[in-house]
């Protein structure tokens, strides 16, 4: 009995609430037997959501500063290489000038396919406009056509005819 009236005291209040204009909150269950959390269970279930959250931030943080790192991390390896000699040139160990030649040959061959890549987008870029447009224009013919032709002709005569 006790839970059939608080039932109905549910409704009239939820009722009573969107009525007068109150949005964003639901009705329960109806017939739950759902029980309450204490207040300190619910902080702990608001805490853990809140660390889960939190954590999966700092997952995608450190997969953005990872390669960030690295480039830096080769800058400084760059600018550490070599002494100057007492001529005022540069001498690099046999290793570092390796290094240095195949990260030359790895900076041409990116900046070829970087080029190759920005032309293919602005290919796709200007076929989707050009796509676009022809929707546009295919679109207005459609209506226009539709506007002269109306209502099909055999179709109200036999319409007509039908309902005679």
């Amino acid at each position: 009995m006790f839970r059939a009236s608080y039932s109905i005291l549910q409704d009239e209040l939820f009722n009573y609430m969107t009525e007068r204009g109150f949005k964003g909150f639901q009705r329960g269950e109806y017939g739950s037997t759902a029980e309450h959390l204490t207040s300190l269970q619910y902080q702990i279930k608001q805490d853990k959501e809140r660390l889960e959250k939190l954590q999966k931030r700092i997952q995608r943080e450190q997969m953005k500063y990872e390669p960030a790192r690295n480039v830096s991390k080769t800058y400084n390896e760059i600018d550490s290489m070599g002494q100057k000699t007492i001529t005022g040139k540069m001498a690099i160990s046999k290793e570092d000038y390796s290094q240095l030649t195949a990260l030359a040959k790895e900076d041409i061959t990116s900046r070829a396919e970087i080029s190759e890549l920005e032309q293919n987008a602005n290919y796709y870029r200007q076929k989707y406009f050009d796509c676009a447009n022809a929707l546009q224009r295919m679109k207005t013919k459609y209506n226009e056509l539709k506007e002269k032709c109306g209502p099909f002709p055999l179709y109200s005569r036999l319409n007509n005819f039908l309902n005679y």
